[in-house]
């Protein structure tokens, strides 16, 4: 299946992750890293319960995706429309015996149903990051490999039979208003919401401001952790990741 098998132990239990030498490292850095990455993230998955629904947006190789199933035993959907990361998801999926918890689907979210185009950003690399789709505020990038990609809304994928989700994680970039205006009617089902923003860009505030009109409040405590962690490093200066906790949640 692979050379190299990176193993994690957390509260004795085990999380496995496939990586090789082929992978730039990136495959190994992710599961190498889950622990202390984003010690936020993992302050947040902590606090599902069994009954939770866990919707990890960009789920790139799986690395919380698999967390979620292990540490909590919830259900969870991935969602991660590179060709590349996805097989290596799905490859994870399997590794870990979590099919019976774990659905993963090799689409992006949005706004709606359609078919768009996918900008790859390191495009023979298993775990690269910044693949966007064309219709993102990314696009103009020049020189980047293209592949089809299909996109859906949260909205319509739980019309369609999907469970709706108690938590959700969003990682994409640069599409994250279309992912939160396709998920409008199902925010009231929602206990928290997770989205990596910029606290320096104008739209990015914007969406803050319309989560929060939406019944959130922002975890004050996990933002700060955030900020402290990417302010200390020039590149991922301003990036924030957004922990949002719904008014109504019990």
């Amino acid at each position: 299946m692979s050379r190299y098998l990176r193993k994690i132990w957390h509260r004795d239990r085990e999380m496995s992750f496939i990586t090789d030498e082929k992978d730039s490292g990136f495959a190994d850095m992710r599961a190498a890293t889950l622990l202390t990455k984003e010690p936020e993230t993992i302050k947040w998955l902590d606090t599902l319960n069994p009954n939770d629904v866990f919707w990890d947006v960009g789920a790139c190789l799986g690395t919380y995706t698999i967390y979620a199933a292990i540490m909590a035993e919830c259900k969870v959907y991935g969602f991660e429309p590179s060709a590349n990361n996805f097989f290596r998801l799905q490859q994870n999926v399997f590794l870990n015996e979590v099919e019976d918890l774990v659905s993963v689907y090799p689409i992006a979210i949005g706004t709606k149903l359609k078919y768009d185009s996918l900008l790859y950003n390191q495009p023979y690399v298993i775990g690269s990051s910044g693949n966007d789709v064309k219709s993102s505020i990314y696009a103009r990038k020049p020189n980047r490999h293209r592949g089809g990609c299909v996109v859906d809304s949260i909205n319509n994928l739980v019309n369609r039979g999907l469970e709706y989700p108690t938590y959700l994680k969003i990682d994409v970039d640069g599409t994250e208003p279309d992912v939160i205006n396709g998920a409008l009617k199902v925010l009231p089902n929602l206990k928290s919401i997770l989205i990596e923003l910029y606290s320096t860009k104008k739209n990015d505030l914007k969406l803050v401001k319309k989560i929060e009109s939406r019944g959130f409040y922002l975890d004050e405590e996990l933002f700060n952790i955030s900020a402290e962690r990417h302010d200390k490093t020039e590149r991922w200066s301003g990036m924030r990741n957004y922990i949002f906790w719904s008014n109504n949640a019990v």
